[in-house]
């Protein structure tokens, strides 16, 4: 009971206010300083992914460079190859094969190739038509050949063959073959051995009459 007559004395007063003022003071300090912490933090993480996109950029151009580099190593090699062996090239020809359509777009199907039709019972269904269909068709391409060995009693010298660069080729193609045509039947002939015709018009008749067995097939 004499505790609820007691009134704090002005001394306590300022001292519970000096508490008040220090607690507030704390938590300000401590307030700035989480933030200033936060601030360093977010800026070290953007110091860190800077960090590492830098990095992956350098190794990104350090593979571009390598490629650039061994690309030019290639091709100088190339280069010095075709210009030891062009006085030993020979001009003949070998073939290519590229899927064409064999008729042209009727009216019966739709812009994709499709004749759409009702199923017996009833569903909706396509199917391809026939003048979208495309086969298998082959044309001469010149070549340069070099004979790498050939012995007096070999029938079928090795011999290297290149392709040459046309408007619609990217780069050279270099195959090995040991078979050159020397007048066999075209049925005998396997179209995968990669033989090489000496003379164009030989090599022109083979393709027609791959192109009219797949047109017959």
């Amino acid at each position: 009971m004499y505790d609820d007559f007691y009134e704090p004395s002005e001394f306590e007063i300022q001292i519970e206010e000096w508490k008040d003022t220090l607690r507030e003071s704390v938590k300000k300090e401590y307030k700035e300083e989480m933030d200033r912490l936060r601030k360093e933090n977010a800026e070290l993480r953007d110091i860190k992914n800077e960090w590492k996109e830098r990095t992956a950029e350098l190794e990104r151009k350090k593979n571009e460079m390598e490629m650039t580099i061994s690309e030019a190593e290639k091709k100088a090699k190339k280069a010095r190859l075709n210009e030891l062996l062009e006085p030993l090239c020979e001009t003949a020809y070998g073939y290519e094969y590229e899927y064409k359509y064999v008729r042209d777009k009727c009216d019966k199907c739709d812009k994709n190739g499709y004749i759409h039709y009702k199923s017996p019972q009833g569903h909706d269904a396509k199917e391809q038509c026939d003048c979208r269909k495309k086969i298998c068709l082959y044309h001469p391409v010149e070549a340069k050949i070099v004979r790498l060995a050939q012995y007096r009693n070999e029938e079928k010298p090795s011999i290297i063959f290149r392709f040459i660069r046309s408007k619609d080729r990217d780069d050279d193609t270099i195959c090995e073959t040991k078979k050159i045509y020397r007048g066999q039947e075209f049925k005998d002939i396997d179209v995968w051995s990669g033989i090489i015709f000496l003379n164009k018009e030989d090599c022109e008749r083979f393709c027609e009459y791959l192109n009219n067995k797949a047109i017959k097939d």
